[in-house]
């Protein structure tokens, strides 16, 4: 039951980033995405704890990111992972890390907001 429990977090938490990331394909979803979603995910990452983590380390308390590393392993984030872990090495900044996929999803949603609405940037 727990392993089930742990699985379902990872997924949630996965499936977050995902919105984050595919957002702008959406004028509505780039809305909210803009304005609540990525502010909201900024705030709680400003906390001295992350929420899905400390509910993890609740569950398997000793050994929460040896089941991490199981379960992204098993699972379609296996390369996506890895890509993370490599730029993490190459790279000044990580694109794929938090903050990077934060930025990018603040930023082509922004620009989906402003192509739907047919705002010109450079009228303003």
């Amino acid at each position: 039951m727990k392993e089930l429990i742990f699985e379902y977090l990872c997924t949630i938490h996965v499936l977050i980033w995902i919105f984050i990331l595919l957002a702008f394909l959406d004028s509505n979803l780039a809305k909210l995405n803009f304005f609540f979603i990525v502010p909201g995910i900024y705030l709680l990452h400003i906390l001295p704890f992350h929420i899905f983590v400390e509910i993890k380390k609740q569950i398997f308390k000793n050994d929460y990111r040896e089941k991490e590393d199981i379960f992204f392993n098993s699972s379609f984030l296996y390369y996506l992972i890895n890509l993370q872990r490599l730029l993490d090495k190459k790279c000044f900044l990580n694109p794929l890390s938090p903050q990077g996929m934060l930025v990018f999803g603040s930023l082509t949603s922004g620009y989906s907001i402003l192509y739907h609405n047919k705002i010109d940037l450079f009228k303003l």
